[in-house]
């Protein structure tokens, strides 16, 4: 879809829930064992199109995945000399 000024524009078909997960991980963790983390620990469905966070033990770094209906992104997010 364009918008008035020409570019594109995205226009979510429903709301995404967002869960953060309340204990960290270990952040070597890639996207296989992170959708295995939101299936068996927190008994959610990875590829239902919500977005699923996840934090480091430092609290310094975050790791996101989300099902956008045609794969699975990951998202990683560090934060100098602050914390989560």
């Amino acid at each position: 879809m364009r918008s008035a000024r020409g570019g594109a524009s995205v226009i979510a078909q429903r709301a995404v829930r967002v869960l953060v997960a309340t204990q960290p991980i270990d952040f070597r963790a890639g996207m296989n064992r992170l959708v295995s983390l939101v299936t068996l620990a927190l008994g959610s469905d990875a590829y239902g199109g919500d977005l699923f966070v996840f934090k480091s033990r430092r609290s310094d770094r975050l790791k996101m995945i989300h099902f956008d209906g045609t794969g699975m992104v990951l998202t990683t997010k560090w934060i100098e000399n602050r914390f989560f």
